[in-house]
C-alpha cells in the first residue's frame, strides 16, 4: 500500500518548510550580503512582504549585523552578539551567524527577539533595588533610635517615650510595605476568581470605612450612585482598589471634599470617579504615578504612611478585571481618578436597561 508520495523540493523549499513555524527570524545570505531566503518571522520582524534580493544592511539597517555576517562568511566561524535593532519598533535581539555547510560563503543568520525578556529583567532589578532602599531606610532609623535608647539615662522618660513612639511608627511603615508587597505578589501570581458583584455596594463599604478618617481631617466624603451596578469581579480585590484610591484622596487633601461617583457608559462600562480638592499632581509626574515606588513628593508620601505601591496595585488589579484606570490632575487643583470596569447585564434586562 502506498502511504505517501514524496515530492522533490529544492534546498530553499525544504528550508521554508522547516523554518516556517519558528519564533526566531531566520535568513540565508550570500557571499555579497544579499538575502536568499527569509522565513515568515523575519518578514514580520522587518515589515516586508519579501526580503529576497535585498541586502542584509537594507533589511536590518544595522552595520553590526552586516559585520557579523561578513566576518562569518570570511572566517567560516560562527558569531553571536546581542544588539539593538531599529525596525518598526526598537528591538533587542540575539544575532547568531554561522556558515552554510552545503554552500561555501553563504551564511545563516538567526535573530531572536529578547526585548521583552530584557525589559522584565530591568523591571525586576529596579524592583529589587527599590525594595532594598525602602526597607533599609526604616531599618536604619530603628537601629539608630535603639542605640540611643540603649545609651540614654533611664530617668529620661520623655526622650525614651519619644523614641519608642518613632520606632513603633517605623515598624508600622515596614508592616505596611510588606503587606503591599504581598498584595502585589498575589495579584501578579494568582488569577482571581471573578463573580458577579454589586459595585455600588463594594464602594459604599469602603466609603463607610474611611468616613471617620475624613471627618477627623475636616473633609467631606460623599458618594453618589444610581443604585445596584453589577460587574464581574473579585470583591476583596475591588475593595482594595477603592480603598487605595479614596484613602489617597483623603491623605492628599488639606481642605474641601472627596466625591465618589458611580455611573455607567453607553458601552456597558461601570465607571467610578474619585475627585478630590487636594494638592494635585504636576503634569510631568502624571505619566509615572502608576509605577512601583514612584512618589510625586517623597517626604510627604512617607509622612502620610504611603509605601509607593498603592497605585501600582490599583492599576494591576483593575487591568486584571479587564478594566482601565486613568487620572486627570493639575498642581494645586486636585485630582480625578477614573476606574472603568466591564458591566454584567442581568439576563432579565435588555441591553439599555439598568438596575434600579
Amino acid at each position: 500500500m502506498r502511504l505517501f508520495r514524496r515530492q522533490s523540493t529544492g534546498p530553499l523549499g525544504s528550508l521554508k518548510g522547516i523554518s516556517g513555524g519558528l519564533e526566531t527570524a531566520l535568513l540565508l545570505i550570500d557571499r555579497v550580503g544579499n538575502v536568499l531566503f527569509a522565513n515568515e518571522r523575519a518578514k514580520e520582524l522587518f515589515g516586508f512582504e519579501s526580503l529576497e534580493g535585498r541586502t542584509i544592511l537594507a533589511v536590518t539597517l544595522s552595520h553590526r549585523v552586516e559585520r557579523i555576517v561578513r566576518d562569518t562568511a570570511e572566517t567560516g566561524e560562527p558569531h553571536t552578539e546581542e544588539l539593538g535593532l531599529r525596525t518598526t519598533n526598537d528591538l533587542i535581539v540575539i544575532a547568531r551567524a554561522w556558515p552554510n555547510p552545503d554552500q561555501p560563503r553563504q551564511v545563516f543568520l538567526s535573530l531572536r527577539d529578547v526585548t521583552e525578556v530584557r525589559r522584565l529583567e530591568r523591571v525586576r532589578q529596579d524592583f529589587v533595588a527599590n525594595v532594598s532602599h525602602e526597607l533599609k531606610t526604616p531599618l536604619t532609623t530603628i537601629r539608630a533610635m535603639a542605640e540611643v535608647l540603649a545609651d540614654v539615662e533611664t530617668e529620661d522618660v520623655e526622650l525614651r517615650a519619644k523614641y519608642l513612639k518613632q520606632i513603633v511608627s517605623e515598624v508600622d511603615r515596614l508592616t505596611a510595605l510588606v503587606d503591599d508587597l504581598l498584595v502585589l505578589g498575589r495579584a501578579e501570581s494568582e488569577q482571581a476568581r471573578l463573580d458577579p458583584c454589586n459595585l455600588s455596594e463594594v464602594v459604599e463599604e469602603v466609603v463607610v470605612q474611611l468616613m471617620p478618617k475624613a471627618l477627623v481631617r475636616g473633609l467631606e466624603l460623599e458618594m453618589m450612585a444610581p443604585g445596584p451596578l453589577m460587574v464581574s469581579a473579585n470583591a476583596p480585590q475591588l475593595r482594595q482598589v477603592f480603598l487605595n484610591l479614596i484613602d489617597n484622596a483623603i491623605n492628599y487633601t488639606v481642605e474641601g471634599a472627596i466625591r465618589v461617583t458611580i455611573s455607567e457608559s453607553e458601552s456597558n462600562e461601570a465607571i467610578v470617579t474619585i475627585q478630590d480638592s487636594g494638592i494635585g499632581i504636576p503634569s510631568e509626574d502624571l505619566p509615572r504615578i502608576f509605577e512601583r515606588f514612584y512618589r510625586v513628593d517623597k517626604s510627604r508620601s512617607r509622612s502620610s504612611g504611603g509605601t509607593g505601591l498603592g497605585l501600582s496595585i490599583v492599576k494591576h488589579l483593575v487591568e486584571a478585571h479587564g478594566g482601565s484606570v486613568g487620572v486627570e490632575s493639575a498642581l494645586h487643583r486636585g485630582s480625578t481618578f477614573v476606574v472603568r470596569l466591564p458591566r454584567v447585564i442581568p439576563a432579565a434586562q435588555g441591553p439599555h436597561q439598568t438596575g434600579s
